[in-house]
């Protein structure tokens, strides 16, 4: 069977794709963060954000499948792929997620929720087929280098779903199951066109007899491979989801829209550090062991430099929130309280994720998210049920990101005989500073703020000159 074009065509183009595809994906977290807040009133979005939060665990229901299948078939060229035997699995994965999604809606009837959360579970048990189905059929491509293919679904999807809003924004439509409806809408050209692209395997015959009856046994072994990876994943993703999974059945709506729009500035800003990370990894993977320790040692100084501006650049953007979006302006006091999770967050995706990968440390990544998804858990619920406070909530989900970050920093320090303790201990204190700050309200903030920066400026900067002319760190 002939090879589909793509799979003929150079690292640059499928490179340039590839940025294409984020730089798409950064416009489309703009619009989701500033545009869409401006579309909806506060309770419309929050209902938004509810089934944003929900949906972006719907990966989890393929239990591990697709990356089981990446590590299985990687490195192969797709026209030497058992074309049946993928079209086998995959129609069992869209038999096991017509399964959850009937589950999804029978839990929504039986728990008597509200008829909005009933029509959101209702779009949710929608959104699960068509992603995970797409879902699927990317991480085929990815394994077998067609990254092309992956990265122009991916910008039909995010430009679609631009478009529509602008639309949605030009004519005052300001209801959220319109904003839902065009993110499916979105998500189905993105997963028909991956369809159109493996019409291969489409028109496969297979049948669960015969050669392809191994295809349950193959699957059994895609779900233990690939379990791993996705909890992993969806680990570091509930130490933040958690916290606000608590928040509208203690509070209001209305709380958990304003908390959740101080999470998507957060998650705006962190989205630039997923697509260095995607650059720095290649360059990690082939250097020699004394280069990598070189590197870590240089990455981890630049960071500890640029990284804390964000602090600074916090307070020119409440005036813009507060400009441009007012009725969220209670948002702001949540958003000081998890910005540093940005400092953190951004160290973790740009230094440890591509060193733990390229290292071949996936089960030290796996405990450092587990650890610290059960510290941010644990925390959450004395902060909710014991103390029945936002503010301390806001500092749970914190320590989280922060006791994932500390323990991958020092694991990977340790392999490579660096001492980073006296660097950390800084930048948790400068943390810590920020966030008194943000409390403390009046012009002395800004004082007090300055201050801190520039004492942390002065020790941190001594304490490289040193690392300088000692030649190490």
């Amino acid at each position: 069977m002939t090879a589909l074009p793509q799979e003929n065509q150079g690292i640059k183009k499928n490179l340039a794709y590839a940025f294409s595809a984020q730089g798409v994906a950064l416009l489309s977290s703009i619009l989701m963060s500033l545009i869409v807040p401006k579309i909806l009133a506060v309770e419309e979005y929050a209902y938004w954000q509810s089934f944003l939060l929900y949906a972006g665990y719907s990966g989890c229901l393929l239990v591990g499948i697709n990356d089981g299948l990446y590590l299985r078939i990687g490195g192969q060229r797709y026209g030497d792929l058992d074309h049946a035997g993928i079209k086998a699995q995959m129609v069992l994965v869209l038999i096991l997620e017509f399964f959850f999604s009937a589950l999804l809606i029978a839990f929504a009837l039986l728990a008597r929720l509200s008829a909005q959360f009933c029509l959101i579970a209702a779009a949710l048990s929608i959104y699960t087929i068509v992603v995970n189905l797409a879902n699927y059929l990317s991480y085929v491509f990815q394994a077998v280098n067609l990254t092309q293919i992956f990265s122009k679904a991916a910008i039909i999807t995010k430009a679609s779903f631009f478009i529509m809003i602008v639309a949605a924004l030009v004519l005052g439509a300001g209801d959220y199951r319109v904003i839902v409806a065009f993110y499916i809408v979105s998500q189905c050209f993105s997963t028909v066109y991956l369809l159109y692209s493996g019409r291969q395997i489409l028109q496969a015959r297979f049948s669960f007899s015969g050669k392809n009856r191994d295809v349950l046994h193959a699957t059994k072994i895609d779900i233990g491979a690939g379990m791993k990876i996705m909890i992993s994943y969806y680990a570091g993703t509930f130490i933040i989801g958690f916290g606000r999974m608590l928040i509208e059945p203690n509070w209001d709506l209305a709380t958990f829209g304003y908390y959740s729009f101080a999470v998507s500035l957060v998650s705006f800003v962190i989205s630039f550090a997923g697509q260095v990370s995607m650059v720095l990894f290649p360059h990690i993977k082939r250097a020699s062991k004394e280069a990598q320790k070189e590197n870590f040692a240089k990455i981890r100084s630049i960071l500890a430099l640029f990284l804390p501006i964000a602090y600074v650049l916090y307070f020119p953007c409440c005036i813009f929130c507060e400009f441009w979006l007012p009725q969220y302006s209670q948002s702001l006091i949540y958003l000081g309280l998890l910005f540093p999770i940005c400092i953190f967050d951004c160290r973790m995706s740009m230094l440890c994720v591509p060193y733990f990968k390229a290292l071949r440390k996936e089960n030290k990544l796996l405990i450092a998210n587990v650890v610290a998804m059960c510290v941010s858990v644990v925390l959450s619920f004395f902060s909710v049920f014991l103390f029945h406070n936002l503010v301390l909530l806001a500092v749970s989900m914190l320590s989280g990101i922060v006791t994932r970050n500390l323990i991958s920093e020092f694991n990977l320090a340790r392999s490579f005989g660096l001492n980073l303790f006296p660097h950390s201990i800084r930048e948790l204190l400068l943390a810590i500073c920020f966030i008194f700050v943000v409390m403390i309200d009046g012009g002395w903030s800004y004082v007090f703020g300055s201050i801190a920066l520039v004492v942390y400026y002065f020790f941190e900067c001594f304490s490289l000159k040193k690392t300088r002319e000692k030649g190490g760190m």
